[in-house]
């Protein structure tokens, strides 16, 4: 978090500390796949997922998570 003195300040602070279009579509996309993987009832899920041919585990589900809910937060912020 930032200390801002003045209310004149959170529309440029959100603007530089808010996640951009690619890291919440991949932030997205991370998630689905996690789902994907984690729901199929075909096999016994170990764990991991592979994303892009990167390693997906419960640390990167929990970023991307938290990334999202930090845009949703800017972004109802700035809908108010």
């Amino acid at each position: 978090g930032k200390t801002l003195i003045h209310p004149n300040q959170l529309s440029a602070t959100n603007e530089i500390f808010a996640p951009s279009k690619e890291e919440i579509e991949y932030a997205r996309r991370v998630l689905d796949c996690w789902e994907a993987v984690s729901s199929n009832s075909d096999e016994q899920f170990t764990g991991v997922a592979v994303l892009n041919g990167l390693m997906i585990e419960e640390l990167h589900v929990e970023s991307a998570r938290k990334l999202l809910e930090r845009a949703n937060a800017i972004a109802s912020f700035e809908s108010s």
